[in-house]
């Protein structure tokens, strides 16, 4: 018998991992009520969003830090695909847990996703994923103390 691999696609990733204990059917209503409501405003479909959303944010490379002879070195290394949708989801969790304004977790998520597809300087989630980017570009010389 061959085993079918448990592939999980992007919206369960997502709902899941947002979700550490509590009501998950609530939850998922309102992630269901803010994408059917963003594909609405802005005429694209939730999967496409979400799509989107994973696709700006996915990064090939991330950065560690090594100690070789009491020196720590920050060295960039090739990431599988889990570890890239669980960088995507930090991401977004630090966006939102840095917006200090006092409102629901709903609207902070709804306003990080809007500067995600249009104003792209704005959106913190953006900002961390460039920084990963160009502190992996800036120490490229560090590769060889991969192994």
């Amino acid at each position: 018998m061959v085993q079918k691999k448990n592939k999980k696609n992007i919206y369960t990733i997502l709902l899941n991992s947002f979700l550490k204990n509590g009501k998950k059917q609530l939850f998922k209503k309102l992630i269901d009520n803010l994408f059917l409501n963003l594909s609405k405003n802005y005429k694209i479909s939730s999967s496409n969003l979400l799509r989107y959303i994973f696709k700006s944010l996915y990064s090939l490379v991330e950065i560690k830090k090594v100690k070789i002879h009491r020196r720590v070195h920050m060295v960039p290394f090739s990431i599988k695909k889990n570890r890239r949708y669980y960088l995507i989801i930090k991401w977004l969790k630090k966006s939102l847990l840095e917006d200090k304004r006092h409102v629901s977790f709903h609207e902070k998520l709804k306003v990080e996703i809007i500067k995600i597809l249009f104003n792209k300087k704005l959106s913190k989630a953006l900002q961390f994923k460039s920084l990963n980017s160009s502190q992996a570009f800036l120490n490229r010389s560090n590769i060889h103390y991969r192994w």
